[in-house]
């Protein structure tokens, strides 16, 4: 999974350096040395306005010329004039060199002088070699300013590399934080990813301790749309009974898919104990569900009948809660998985009371299993094309009520 993120996160990085090698990298073709101009070079101060991309070009006198750091690079001179021992006037060199700035009159390809400044210098700038070996003097239209301009006035176009610069490293890290959140993302729906649809197990024979034959039906404890609850006792065991005609068959199966998932067991669940066919009090065949029995019977009645103290009130709402919380959970234990249950009729007549005052959640009748977007009944898979707005909204919403 992380591949193909890594991959795009190379490409991002050598992309970048290639740019910031435009950027700052320094020229490494022929021509562009050939169109760097040399310039007479003087400094009466060592270290003045050194540039460590200028290259000094040396011969028999010395240093006295100097390659400049770029193409766009001109030549200057600054000087002024003195007196000397025969009385006539000779130029006393400042400085010399390249001149890196962006000063609007250095086009010329010989080296005018400009109008002496206060102090009675003198400077010109020129384009081509060894523009500024040579000077001319002042004339009227030259230009006068006060002093000759400050070399740093590069710093524009390096401070505009600096901002490419800054832009590209939070272009960067955009990238790679975009990266993270994908890989993050894509990590946490695969933890998540829906398992595959669990097979319940097989339909349990009558259960092996249960003989339905043997079942004695003692009352009516409940009439429900589907199916007759009864009250029953086998082997001197009061058990429940919920049986179903003929016709409501998938009713039948649907609840007896549910009970059989895996995980099913919960103290505030009804314990399913077994199923099949058997013979109902009228002499009828019917299909049955054989299941724990609860004294307290629905607590609809017994919130009729009866006033509740603060600590029971809190224990049945806290069965209860436990019991559909337990129904709706994801659980895996190894390759064995219990779905996400919605129950899609969970109300007090769907609550059972235990001697104890405990709530258990029965009637599983119209519950369906869940599978990420995907809905089961009776174990095979609803589609939208087939099932109604009623059951979605169902689905949806039981999931949050009581």
């Amino acid at each position: 999974m992380a591949c193909p993120y890594i991959i795009l996160l190379a490409c991002w990085a050598t992309l970048f350096m290639g740019v910031r090698g435009r950027l700052g990298g320094q020229p490494q073709e022929e021509e562009e040395d050939i169109r760097r101009s040399v310039c007479a070079h003087f400094k009466e101060r060592p270290g003045e306005h050194d540039n460590s991309k200028e290259m000094l070009v040396y011969d028999e006198r010395g240093a006295v010329a100097v390659r400049c750091a770029t193409a766009a690079d001109a030549c200057y001179s600054y000087w002024t004039y003195r007196r000397s021992a025969d009385n006539d006037s000779e130029i006393l060199w400042l400085s010399r060199g390249c001149w890196d700035g962006k000063y609007s009159h250095c086009n010329s390809s010989s080296c005018v002088a400009s109008s002496p400044s206060i102090s009675n210098s003198y400077f010109c700038c020129c384009t081509g070699s060894m523009c500024n070996e040579d000077v001319t003097p002042a004339t009227e239209s030259s230009p006068t300013p006060a002093e000759p301009p400050d070399s740093d006035d590069s710093e524009n176009k390096d401070e505009l590399e600096d901002y490419l610069l800054v832009l590209y490293v939070l272009l960067t890290i955009a990238f790679i934080l975009l990266v993270i959140c994908i890989a993050g993302t894509a990590l946490r729906w695969r933890k998540t990813k829906p398992a595959p649809h669990p097979t319940p197990a097989e339909d349990p024979p009558s259960s092996p301790c249960i003989d339905m034959d043997s079942i004695k039906f003692m009352e009516i404890i409940g009439q429900g749309r589907f199916g007759t609850a009864y009250r029953a006792v086998v082997q001197s065991e009061e058990i429940a009974v919920k049986l179903f005609p003929q016709h409501y068959k998938s009713s039948y199966q649907n609840e007896k898919y549910i009970y059989s998932l895996p995980l099913m067991e919960h103290s505030n669940l009804l314990s399913y104990l077994g199923g099949g066919e058997c013979v109902g009090p009228d002499g009828n065949i019917y299909y049955g569900l054989v299941l724990s029995y609860c004294p307290n019977g629905r607590l609809s009645s017994y919130l009729a009948e009866n006033t509740l103290s603060w600590s029971t009130f809190c224990q049945i709402v806290l069965s209860a809660t436990r019991g559909l919380a337990h129904l709706h959970s994801d659980i895996r234990k190894g390759d064995i998985i219990k779905p996400c249950i919605s129950h899609r009729d969970f109300n007090t007549r769907n609550l059972l009371l235990t001697e104890n005052l405990l709530c258990v959640v029965s009637d599983l009748g119209f519950a369906i299993h869940t599978q990420g977007a995907k809905y089961f009944i009776n174990g095979e898979e609803q589609h939208a094309e087939t099932s109604s707005l009623t059951d979605v909204f169902i689905q949806r919403s039981n999931k949050y009520k009581f």
